[in-house]
């Protein structure tokens, strides 16, 4: 794995991440209810930039990513933020809907190109 990589390890809805070191490679999370997969990603630093968030405004602001590899262009970001007008349960039950929905359109997705059927 080249020097400076990241990982990430993501087991159910928990993801952490962190720089590569082989003297701290351990994650801690909850213990799951059923078996499930824990997907682990490998990702390698490109560049850097900042921008100032202010909590109480929405603000849209572009950002410029300083890459460290030389045969890469410089990257530009624009991003927006706002202060969130929905409390926890309507953020929550928002989060839900949309699973519902993707949850839905996938099991609509089988059906219609008969993935599911069994001979």
């Amino acid at each position: 794995v080249p020097k400076g990589c990241f990982v990430g390890v993501r087991v159910g809805e928990v993801l952490k991440q962190r720089r590569l070191d082989s003297r701290s490679a351990s994650y801690t999370f909850p213990k799951p209810d059923t078996k499930m997969n824990a997907k682990i990603d490998v990702y390698q630093h490109v560049g850097s930039g900042s921008v100032v968030i202010d909590p109480k405004f929405f603000t849209t602001d572009e950002v410029s990513i300083r890459c460290h590899d030389v045969l890469m262009q410089n990257i530009r970001l624009q991003v927006t933020s706002q202060v969130a007008q929905a409390s926890a349960e309507e953020q929550c039950q928002r989060r839900q809907a949309a699973q519902e929905e993707n949850k839905e359109s996938a099991l609509t997705y089988l059906t219609v190109h008969g993935i599911e059927q069994t001979r």
